[in-house]
């Protein structure tokens, strides 16, 4: 009897331990859902900051007057001119005393200030956060070449060319082709024809270059290449794995980014190629995205950049996770990733005795760390300078190289005639040091004019946001009233034609079905 009796709580208690685990294993999935849910009811209150500074500003006339303009062209200075803006494009440039304008146009003050053209960010993904718009203009950035395209990116780029969006000009490439999957990021191209049809389709589609990934067959890659030649549209992106630097060049490639194939991700060592004799005096831009260094910080060196004062326009909730990766082991993988900036940093400077020719990207905007939008590519500049460039190269390098690599020199790139209004005015000349370009009074994008105050006035909004002093509540995660004030207000962005990423509502839409929130779910599926 006692036998049977112990036999029996035993057993009983054994039930009670596994349901006591399953339980708060579910109570911890619960959590972590509520905790992701709250991240996205932060980011719909970032879409409702963009879209409410999106009516705010509008493009106006002016001139800008007694200013000095940095003639990237011409690597100079030009003291006392003038810059005359209308309709949203620069119309007459001369001295001050030779330009006349009508009465009751706006006139700024440039005395003392510097014109440089607007910066290009050329390697950016809008994955994560719109808050990206408004970062990236406060830091100069006034336009942007987006390489992982989606149906909603372009309608998002549509909404910018209409003046909708307070963002940057928009250059997108199609979806990532690639060999194998890699979840919605990329499209699965493993025969010729799949390539073909893929860049086909990408034209058609309105997309302004085809991407290329790691992993792809080498008559794929010729097939693609070659139909992109027919389609007259340019394939940019990594070198696929087997592929030679040599190879990339004679079939066409436009732009290489993060030094792919230079560096082989097969053990992550530099190439033995000749690339250096085979880069020189090449049709190939080189993207070296310096700055996703960042992502591999751990230790001291992670906690520093943390405390960067950018770091003050990223999610709480990120930094929260990014400071738990400073206590992690260093693993090999973590040692074999820190390893490519300073072997980056190696090829560019071979690269730049024979000419190669650089564009500034950094890879923002796509999910990796203590990278803030617009401040890193400030970062990325640093690192040129630092690695050799003079500061007028530099500064060309998010500039008129990045208009020619797309083949966009009659859009911007430049201060001339005719060309787009993307602007920005320096209290220091950032053809002594690349690094007083982010000095920064004024920015002009598409002829809306930010002044400072603007700029605070949109940084403040940004930081009322991301950056306050974390309560124990706002740790556990969303409540009911903060998810339905979330839906609320991604309801009301949709119905005003403000674009929403479709995978991010899919993945609120997934995360309430998971929670037992299937009316709520519906409402969000509505919205894709």
């Amino acid at each position: 009897m006692c036998r049977w009796f112990s036999f029996i709580t035993l057993l009983v208690n054994c039930v009670l331990a596994v349901n006591l685990v399953a339980t708060s294993q579910e109570s911890a999935e619960s959590l972590d859902r509520k905790r992701r849910l709250a991240y996205y009811a932060d980011e719909s209150r970032i879409d409702e900051l963009v879209s409410r500074f999106s009516t705010r500003y509008r493009a106006q006339d002016f001139v800008i007057r007694d200013v000095t303009l940095i003639s990237v062209n011409q690597g100079r200075a030009v003291p006392g001119q003038a810059v005359l803006v209308e309709n949203g494009h620069i119309t007459r440039i001369g001295s001050s005393k030779s330009i006349k304008t009508a009465a009751g146009v706006r006139v700024i003050d440039g005395h003392g200030l510097y014109l440089a053209p607007g910066l290009c960010d050329m390697h950016v993904h809008q994955l994560v956060s719109s808050s990206q718009h408004l970062l990236n203009l406060m830091e100069g950035v006034t336009s942007i070449r987006d390489m992982d395209g989606f149906p909603w990116t372009l309608r998002t780029r549509e909404t910018v060319r209409q003046g909708k969006l307070l963002a940057p000009n928009m250059y997108i490439t199609g979806q990532i082709l690639n060999g194998e999957p890699m979840g919605f990021y990329a499209r699965v191209v493993t025969t010729p024809e799949e390539g073909r049809a893929a860049v086909r389709e990408d034209k058609a589609a309105g997309f302004d270059f085809i991407k290329v990934h790691n992993i792809m067959k080498p008559d794929v890659y010729e097939a693609v290449l070659d139909e992109a030649h027919k389609q007259h549209i340019d394939v940019v992106g990594h070198i696929p794995h087997g592929i030679k630097v040599a190879d990339a060049i004679r079939l066409g490639q436009r732009t290489i980014e993060h030094f792919k194939g230079y560096i082989l991700d097969d053990g992550l060592v530099i190439s033995q190629e000749d690339y250096v004799s085979t880069t020189k005096g090449a049709n190939i831009w080189l993207c070296p995205t310096f700055s996703t260094y960042r992502d591999n910080l751990r230790g001291p060196e992670l906690i520093t950049a943390l405390e960067l004062p950018e770091m003050r326009y990223t999610s709480w909730r990120d930094r929260i996770d990014w400071k738990e990766r400073a206590g992690e082991p260093v693993t090999p993988q973590i040692q074999a990733l820190q390893r490519i900036l300073p072997m980056s940093e190696q090829i560019f400077k071979q690269l730049l005795p024979v000419g190669a020719r650089f564009i500034a990207g950094t890879d923002s905007g796509g999910g990796f760390g203590l990278m803030p939008p617009g401040f890193i590519l400030h970062e990325e500049l640093r690192l040129m300078q630092r690695n050799g460039l003079s500061p007028v190269e530099t500064l060309r390098s998010a500039t008129m190289n990045a208009a020619e690599a797309m083949g966009r020199s009659a859009e911007f790139g430049s201060i001339e005639p005719g060309k787009r209004a993307d602007m920005i005015i320096l209290s220091a000349d950032p053809l002594v040091d690349s690094s007083n370009l982010s000095h920064i009074e004024t920015v002009i994008v598409r002829g809306i004019v930010l002044s400072r105050e603007d700029l605070d006035s949109i940084a403040k909004g940004i930081r009322a946001i991301y950056d306050p002093q974390p309560t124990p509540s706002s740790l556990t995660g969303a409540t009911q009233s903060d998810i339905e004030l979330m839906i609320q207000r991604l309801e009301r962005l949709h119905r005003d034609g403000f674009v929403l990423r479709t995978h991010t509502l899919k993945r609120i839409e997934q995360l309430l079905q998971e929670d037992g929130e299937a009316e709520e779910a519906a409402r969000v599926a509505k919205l894709h």
